[in-house]
C-alpha cells in the first residue's frame, strides 16, 4: 500500500518527488485516475494535476504589483515610522498630511 499524497510531500519535502510517485501509480493502474486517487488517498484533481502538469512547482510570486509604491516613497515612510515610532498606517497618514501641508 502506498502512503497518502500529503505524507509523500512531507517525507520527501519536495512536491516533485510526490508527483513522480503519483505518475508511477497512475501508470501501474493503466491511467485510471479514480483508482489512483483512491490508492493514494487524494482527490482526482490532484492526480490530474500531477499527470498533466510539470513536476516542478510554479512560482507563487506575483507577476505584477500595480499598487507597489516607488522605492523612494517606501523609504520615506519607513524612515518616518522609525523617527516617530508609528506603525505603517500612522506613518503613512503623517506622511500624507505633511505632503498636503
Amino acid at each position: 500500500m502506498y502512503p497518502a499524497y500529503h505524507e509523500l510531500v512531507e517525507i520527501s519535502k519536495q512536491k516533485a518527488a510526490a508527483r513522480e510517485v503519483v505518475r508511477r501509480v497512475l501508470r501501474n493502474n493503466a491511467g485510471n485516475v479514480s483508482e489512483t486517487a483512491w490508492i493514494l488517498g487524494t482527490s482526482r484533481k490532484t492526480v490530474r494535476r500531477a499527470r498533466d502538469g510539470t513536476l516542478e512547482d510554479y512560482s507563487r510570486r506575483p507577476k505584477t504589483m500595480p499598487r507597489k509604491l516607488d522605492t523612494h516613497f517606501e523609504k520615506l515612510i519607513v524612515t518616518e515610522g522609525k523617527m516617530t515610532g508609528y506603525g505603517a498606517r500612522a506613518a503613512d497618514w503623517v506622511f500624507v498630511s505633511e505632503v498636503r501641508a
